[in-house]
């Protein structure tokens, strides 16, 4: 057993193109958190961090800091993401921007945002979250670019949320993808997200979109 007294002067220095986007405060609990996350011997969930924790122990204050800074976390992964993909870069190879949903099981009855699904993988339907993510893949290496919670619609209307379909939250994390021209950017996804708003933008931007059809598809194809 082992407590983190402090964060380590390597941390910091690997994390300090970070800092501009946090407070004092937030930026204590998300180097905190972020480290318990790498060193933890428990699940990765925040009981599991906190465990290793000496410093901002209590879980109530990480619980306020990751509600109220999920936004700013948004923008963290985004800008860390377009970091490394700066540092790998190399002409003449293609950014593959890929597009899907999950499911997180939950077991509590008053987390925000769950409600009961069908839950295609193991066939039955479960109580949990849906989640909209997107990853760069890009020469072999994956990183991932964001993660955003569905809100169903009664949910989203009870807490004065906007309600967005996940085919608008992808469009809407897509639209925050800024590549070089000079690379060859394919979005990948299934059929469900082949949406008006999501072809708008790869044509726009000139994204080549890449999915299975369904056998019942019909396409026209215009020479515009």
């Amino acid at each position: 057993m082992f407590k983190l007294q402090r964060v380590p002067l390597q941390v910091e220095t690997l994390l300090y193109e970070l800092q501009i986007f946090f407070n004092d405060h937030q930026w204590l609990h998300f180097q905190s958190i972020l480290l318990a996350l790498l060193v933890t011997l428990y699940k990765a969930t925040l009981i599991g961090m906190v465990k290793v924790l000496s410093i901002g122990r209590h879980i109530s204050k990480h619980n306020e800091f990751l509600n109220d800074c999920s936004v700013i976390l948004s923008k963290v992964l985004k800008f860390q993401a377009m970091l490394i993909l700066n540092l790998l870069k190399k002409s003449g190879k293609a950014i593959y921007f890929i597009i899907d949903d999950t499911s997180n099981k939950k077991r509590g009855k008053h987390i925000l945002a769950a409600f009961k699904f069908f839950n295609h993988t193991c066939k039955q339907y479960i109580w949990g979250q849906q989640l909209v993510c997107a990853i760069l893949e890009y020469r072999g290496i994956v990183i991932p670019y964001a993660i955003e919670v569905y809100i169903p619609k009664d949910t989203a209307k009870a807490n004065g949320y906007e309600f967005k379909k996940k085919t608008q939250i992808a469009s809407e994390i897509l639209n925050t993808f800024e590549a070089d021209e000079k690379q060859q950017d394919f979005v990948v996804a299934d059929t469900y997200y082949a949406s008006p708003a999501i072809m708008k933008i790869c044509r726009s931007n000139k994204y080549s979109f890449v999915s299975m059809l369904k056998t019942n598809r019909i396409l026209k194809i215009s020479k515009k």
